[in-house]
């Protein structure tokens, strides 16, 4: 399934046998200054100096098998004489408790009582339990409160969520809660986040006035046309205590603060302050809008000799505010300021870089200004830009929009999983796709990096949508990888600039390359493979002979072109492709799954093929003069009748 050069080109190697190993990359979000790799956007306007981010407090997880000797086997031992079954637990080292608990479940309304009716009933219930598993879940000092907004009562109750917050004193603890899921009236999952031991006193001795002052005066000065949006308040807020490792229980910290958030005239910024109330230090300052931050990066449009455009990356993940989010149609996600990251990783596409540097994977990072992210442009195959190499961001982009295309006509699982892709392996002059990945090489030996030229991504991602249908012979099927390309660019040219002269891989224009290709006049310009190619089901060379289906359906297009006019000519076409192709197997016309036989199906409009399809005539004269229609053709074309609405286009 590779890209194999052109007739007098070399066969390519073997395919390598080897899986190329998925990078494992760790991101270490530090308080002080980024690694040098990750650059900034200039602060213009935007009071970037004056950004105190708040530090990140992760979470050192750590499972309690069954038979454990570690701090938290006894609480384990206890839970799991209370509650039979199979129980999977996981502990936070630096608080001590039970982060997350899932298994079998146990009644969550149990004794004589009646079933809780709503929320307000459900909650106490909740609450009682806790007590119940106290050496988990519940805090040693203070309240929980049930959170409405994180609580559900779904499904007239056979779905619950409760989850409570932390309140000591009377104040919050930011981030602090425990939280109970119940399914059909059993317990299912449970957990706690941030609850420890070692508050601060309660009562502050940094009154509120001079933490607001101390607030403005980090923003520079209050003036009268400035805005308190939000009066000093005093919350808990839990820090790291060392790192990993650190004793049990002991790696989390609290410190009492006052919190404050205001407009300065003439800023679009809503800036939030944390002033310790003990201290008066200030422990975190940022702007609280929430933007629309943006994912973009400089792409080929089609060929590296091309200019780079700067395009949105569109269901790609991205770190943000605590949680991974995917971008929207436009590249687009909810930024608030704070450490925002991505590695190029995606809904549908996982992108590895082999061998690369600078970075040796693409991670674009920001925690400050509008949030954007930007990749970048340039970088010279395993050499990045410092934050992507141009493999990575072309083979991301461009593979979701062939998917984007498939996905307009066909609903099948293939289309909503996740593919990987490896970009500058270390070869040269070929692409493949193989066990459920696409594969490039870098440049070198007169070719370019086949992980820029738009053609030979589109082909490749189609012999995994030619796989996910109805794969089946090599020359059919590397037909369908050029169709699939063809599609998309509307050129029978496969892969321009393939090589560095200009060169493309195929050129499926008969009038163009001085053979028309057909079962009859194989022998005239495609060779027979001895050992080191795969043989069609002609006898010859699979790409040489997946030019008589290529060849085919190009001139097809130009048939429907003339006929319906560029636009609706193409549509129509591309229509007809990509539903055909769950019931198209080979070109071969004696076989019932042919591509003719397909073609003919989806194009009918009225149920009866006996009185032929709207356009009949069109794809019987294509496809007989290559070789490749039924001993007897179709009856003809029938009047048309209301043309199928085109599908919605979405990037999603």
């Amino acid at each position: 399934m590779s890209m194999s050069p052109r007739r007098g080109g070399r066969i390519p190697a073997a395919a390598l046998s080897a899986s190329v190993a998925i990078l494992a990359v760790a991101f270490f979000l530090a308080l002080g200054t980024p690694a040098a790799a990750l650059t900034h956007r200039p602060g213009e306007g935007t009071g970037e100096d004056r950004v105190i981010p708040a530090p990140w407090l992760d979470t050192l997880s750590e499972a309690e098998p069954e038979v454990g000797h570690g701090p938290a086997a006894p609480a384990a031992a206890r839970f799991r004489s209370r509650h039979a079954g199979a129980w999977k637990m996981e502990f936070d080292r630096r608080t001590g408790g039970a982060s997350y608990i899932e298994g079998e479940g146990f009644p969550f309304a149990a004794g004589d009582g009646p079933a809780p009716r709503d929320l307000g009933e459900a909650a106490p219930r909740g609450l009682a339990l806790i007590d119940a598993e106290g050496d988990l879940l519940k805090p040693a000092v203070g309240e929980l409160r049930l959170n409405p907004d994180r609580s559900a009562w779904l499904e007239e109750g056979r779905i619950v969520f409760l989850d409570y917050d932390w309140v000591v004193d009377g104040i919050p603890v930011e981030g602090a809660r425990v939280f109970l899921r119940v399914n059909h009236g059993r317990v299912i999952q449970m957990g706690a986040a941030r609850i420890g031991r070692g508050l601060p006193p309660a009562k502050p001795t940094v009154d509120a006035d001079d933490a607001l002052a101390e607030l403005f005066a980090h923003a520079g000065g209050r003036g009268d046309a400035d805005e308190v949006v939000a009066e000093p308040a005093l919350v808990y807020l839990a820090r790291a205590r060392g790192n990993a490792p650190v004793p049990w229980g002991g790696g989390i910290t609290y410190r009492l603060a006052w919190r404050a958030s205001f407009h300065r005239a003439g800023e679009r910024m809503t800036w939030q302050g944390d002033v310790d109330a003990h201290t008066g230090e200030i422990l975190a300052f940022e702007d609280q809008n929430r933007y629309a931050a943006r994912v973009t990066g400089g792409v080929f449009p089609r060929s590296p000799n091309q200019a780079e455009v700067v395009q949105p990356f569109v269901n790609t993940r991205v770190f943000a505010g605590g949680a991974t989010i995917l971008t929207g149609d436009a590249g687009t996600f909810a930024y608030s300021p704070g450490p925002a990251f991505t590695a190029l990783d995606g809904q549908y596409f996982r992108v590895t870089c082999t061998g690369c540097s600078s970075p040796e994977r693409a991670f674009a990072f920001t925690d400050r200004g509008t949030g954007d992210l930007e990749l970048g442009t340039g970088g010279l195959d395993i050499v990045g830009n410092g934050v992507s190499t141009a493999a990575e961001r072309n083979a991301f982009f461009h593979q979701t929009r062939v998917r984007t295309l498939a996905r307009k006509w066909l609903s099948i699982p293939f289309l909503n999983n996740a593919m990987q892709t490896n970009v500058n392996l270390d070869d040269t002059c070929n692409a493949f796709y193989q066990s459920g990945a696409t594969n490039f090489y870098r440049s070198g030996a007169g070719c370019s990096n086949t992980g820029l030229i738009a053609d030979v991504m589109y082909h490749e991602w189609g012999h995994a949508l030619d796989e996910a249908t109805n794969i089946g012979d090599g020359s059919t099927g590397e037909a369908t990888g050029d169709v699939t390309s063809m599609s998309v660019v509307h050129d029978a040219r496969i892969g321009p600039y393939f090589e560095v002269n200009g060169n493309p891989v195929r050129d499926l224009d008969s009038t163009r390359v001085g053979h028309f290709a057909s079962p009859a006049t194989l022998d005239s310009y495609c060779l027979i493979c001895a050992g080191q190619c795969s043989n069609g089901p002609y006898g010859h060379e699979v790409h040489c002979e997946g030019e008589i289906y290529g060849q085919a359906h190009w001139d097809l297009a130009q048939a429907f072109i003339a006929r319906h006019g560029f636009n609706t000519g193409w549509q129509d076409l591309e229509r007809i492709y990509f539903l055909s192709l769950p019931q198209a197997d080979t070109m071969v016309p004696s076989s019932a799954q042919s591509v003719y036989n397909a073609y003919l199906a989806i194009d009918d409009d009225n149920g009866n093929l006996a009185d032929g399809t709207p356009n009949c005539n069109e794809i019987d004269t294509a496809f007989r003069a290559h070789g490749i229609a039924p001993g007897v053709g179709c009856a003809g074309n029938t009047s048309p009748c209301t043309r199928p609405a085109e599908q919605p286009r979405s990037l999603r």
